[in-house]
């Protein structure tokens, strides 16, 4: 079974109460990678986001991390607590430095093999229709047509941007979109 998985390091905040926020030397992108997902985390299934601050020194060392908000599993909050400690680089400057930021640990859906059969269809199409809202979120989605079974069309497209909305004379307006599918497929022996 393959599983992915992405981490994102979002923009740190200002803080404030008279401590200045560090300069991070680097991309703070690059201090947690996709390798360091904790195993135990990956096995259970867990991901969330974890919100930190970062206490620096006078020589731009981390000094302490504390966890602001938790994903609610301990090994996320721990992992990202003790790589930020061994990673995370920062400019000197002033003592009593803070840096505050976020890490998103995400498992999307593991993918598997699909065993092909005879009932496996080669070819197949569908037609759906979606309703694009005023600002240009897709708010229903429905199935006009399908030729074989090929699952579900409509399946997470509700809720999704689809695009910027669409406007009528300067006003917004929904848009009503039909899509025609066509899907083909062969199997070559390796």
């Amino acid at each position: 079974m393959l599983i992915a998985l992405a981490m994102i390091v979002t923009t740190p905040a200002e803080v404030t109460g008279g401590i200045s926020r560090a300069e991070a030397i680097g991309d703070p992108a690059t201090w947690v990678t996709v390798a360091d997902y904790p195993p135990s985390a990956m096995r259970a299934g867990e991901a969330g986001a974890v919100a930190f601050t970062l206490a620096i020194d006078g020589s731009g060392h981390v000094t302490d991390c504390y966890v602001r908000q938790s994903s609610g599993h301990a090994s996320l909050d721990t992992a990202t607590c003790t790589l930020l400690q061994q990673r995370a680089a920062f400019r000197p400057g002033a003592a009593a430095r803070t840096y505050s930021s976020r890490i998103r640990w995400v498992l999307p859906v593991a993918t598997v093999p699909i065993e092909v059969t005879a009932a496996f269809p080669t070819s197949t199409a569908a037609e759906i229709e979606t309703v694009i809202g005023l600002t240009g979120v897709v708010e229903s989605c429905r199935v006009v047509e399908a030729a074989k079974p090929m699952g579900d069309p409509c399946a997470g497209i509700q809720g999704q941007r689809q695009s910027g909305g669409f406007l009528k004379d300067g006003k917004p307006v929904k848009a009503i979109i039909r899509r025609r599918m066509i899907m083909s497929t062969t199997f070559v022996a390796p």
